[in-house]
């Protein structure tokens, strides 16, 4: 929780390995895969306080610095890249919103595609191992929950809502193949 309160410690984890400065003196390797280990593992959002409550101003201030130094330092899309992965660890703001405004505010930036990818690759992990069914029902399932996500931002995230729309086109293509491998197989038995 304290690395996502302090922008310049976040910092120093993010730039040991993704420095463009290839000076191996510098940074040994075991280092710089603990500090990437630290980050990958995170799930706390920026800001957040010890009541588990997000502050945010903070938050979006968080966001703004690491970027902009990020950028200056030439590796805004790997910081993109661990910000979307963390950012996918938003709670829901309610029923209709299964994302923080302040999060889906940060997502819809323009120049935050890798922050969207990012953040669906996040989503896409959580869901972890998995019994299979037979054809692609639990992908439509899924399919279906995204392109909910996406109806209440439509409007006012128009990028966040078309990330959660190609997340649920992603999930309808893998049904497809699912269901198309699975007549395959059973054609085959006979």
């Amino acid at each position: 929780r304290n690395i996502m309160n302090d922008p310049h410690f976040f910092m120093q984890l993010l730039q040991s390995f993704y420095s463009k400065d290839n000076d191996e003196s510098k940074q040994d390797k075991s280092t710089a895969f603990h500090n990437y280990k630290i980050l990958d593992e995170c799930e706390f959002l920026p800001s957040i306080n010890e009541d588990m409550k997000l502050n945010e101003p903070d938050f979006k201030a968080f966001i703004k610095e690491v970027r902009a130094q990020s950028k200056a330092l030439g590796i805004l899309d790997d910081c993109d890249r661990t910000l979307g992965r963390i950012l996918s660890h938003s709670p829901s703001e309610d029923d209709e919103k299964n994302i923080l405004t302040m999060v889906a505010d940060i997502l819809d930036l323009s120049d935050a595609e890798y922050l969207r990818r990012s953040f669906g690759t996040g989503i896409f992990n959580q869901r972890g191992a998995h019994m299979r069914d037979k054809g692609g029902n639990q992908e439509r399932a899924l399919a279906d929950k995204y392109r909910k996500y996406a109806e209440p931002w439509i409007i006012s995230h128009p990028h966040v809502a078309q990330m959660f729309e190609n997340m649920a086109r992603s999930y309808e293509n893998t049904a497809k193949y699912w269901d198309n491998h699975d007549k395959l197989m059973s054609e085959n038995l006979n």
